[in-house]
């Protein structure tokens, strides 16, 4: 897993010089990560599909998952209250926009309900002609012991 978070920040770093974080840019990621987890909540599969680029993939402890396992995993869980989000850091550079984050959630998986405590995310946006769609993303939360 880590081989791959850090392929990911480093095919983002050298490709082009480091953009400093605006404002503007910052309340962007949050609209947008908001967006995101307000259509996990509402279970609105014709978004959360909308959202995820074609070659999204994601990252977390148990290793890489593709866009329809992703989709899939969104679609089994239980959000139980809107999400905690904090400490926004945000890039730019061209089309991306990426952006690291603290997010706890309150949610029930596989029949139990998760802790709430906030743990850090880092999702990468492109923007296309259709919108901002998610490139990539991933959880630095363990799931398991």
């Amino acid at each position: 897993m880590h081989r791959l978070v850090l392929t990911l920040f480093l095919a983002v770093a050298v490709a082009a010089p480091a953009v400093a974080e605006s404002s503007d840019d910052v309340a962007l990621a949050r609209r947008l990560v908001g967006e995101f987890f307000g259509a996990a909540m509402a279970q609105d599969e014709e978004s959360i599909r909308a959202m995820l680029a074609k070659g999204f993939h994601a990252v977390d402890d148990s290793g890489a998952v593709t866009r329809e396992d992703a989709i899939a995993r969104i679609l089994s869980r239980d959000i139980q209250s809107a999400p905690h989000l904090s400490e926004f850091k945000v890039t730019r550079q061209g089309p991306l926009l990426v952006v690291a984050y603290k997010a706890g959630l309150s949610q029930i998986l596989s029949g139990k309900r998760t802790d709430r405590a906030p743990a850090q995310r880092l999702t990468v946006f492109m923007e296309t002609d259709r919108g901002w769609e998610i490139l990539s993303h991933a959880n630095f939360k363990r799931s398991r012991g």
